[in-house]
């Protein structure tokens, strides 16, 4: 065998050699830390995640609350003065204000009352919408509250 191809056969081996060293400590030693620190980092994103959506239903709790105890709505949803109702408190500027898309009120056995889906930026009126999944919420008198994200 010639010097050129003992040459060219121990360079092979030793890059053989490289590739698998550099391979088990990768798999081995560095790969695991990488997969721990990234379970971390997205462990951290989604609790950061669930934070800001709660902050939200927070905020949206507080408004529907603030709404819900005014004796108008109460009146409202009883059927009395309604399109005085409609007028005064549920036109464009309240979405606006409000930074809100869709304003559905829901009777007691969870069917809808009314409802209007506008865009929050604008107060333009949304194409008609479907609310069958809505209307089909089971609430009952003895649930005192619900917030949440549907």
């Amino acid at each position: 065998m010639s010097l050129k191809a003992k040459i060219l056969l121990i360079l092979m081996v030793f890059f053989i050699l490289f590739a698998f060293t550099a391979y088990g400590i990768n798999r081995f030693f560095i790969l695991p830390k990488f997969v721990s620190i990234e379970e971390e980092e997205a462990s951290k994103s989604l609790k950061r995640c669930f934070s800001a959506i709660e902050r939200e239903i927070w905020s949206l709790d507080l408004f529907v609350n603030d709404w819900a105890a005014w004796d108008d709505t109460c009146n409202f949803m009883q059927g009395i003065k309604k399109n005085e109702y409609i007028k005064t408190n549920l036109g464009k500027q309240t979405f606006i204000d409000n930074k809100i898309n869709l304003m559905l009120f829901l009777k007691p056995d969870g069917t809808e009352y009314w409802g209007e889906l506008r865009d929050w930026k604008n107060g333009a009126e949304l194409s008609p919408f479907g609310i069958d999944c809505i209307s089909k919420l089971s609430i009952s008198k003895a649930d005192i509250k619900k917030a949440g994200i549907i």
